[in-house]
């Protein structure tokens, strides 16, 4: 998991993915986190053998779609830091 985190933080970095403003889900705007950084966080809806094929998503229907069990607080965003570096 952590490893396809990391691949699309990079693949963000090269312009190979771009991070929208809205979710696909939703279509709402978050508002930015308290660093700033948007909110529409990276998910791999078909696994992480594919880990740049992402579903663009809110915290909310983030947590919606991986149900209760997800590893959560969702703060801070786990692609934040690779970007900032």
């Amino acid at each position: 998991m952590a490893h396809a985190h990391y691949l699309v933080a990079k693949a963000i970095k090269r312009g190979e993915l771009v991070r929208p403003k809205s979710c696909e889900e939703c279509r709402k705007s978050p508002p930015p986190n308290r660093r700033g950084a948007a909110q529409i966080q990276a998910h791999h809806h078909n696994g992480y053998e594919n880990p740049l094929d992402v579903q663009w998503l809110c915290p909310t229907c983030h947590l919606r779609v991986n149900g209760a069990t997800a590893n959560w607080p969702i703060e801070p965003d786990p692609l934040g830091d690779i970007l900032n570096d």
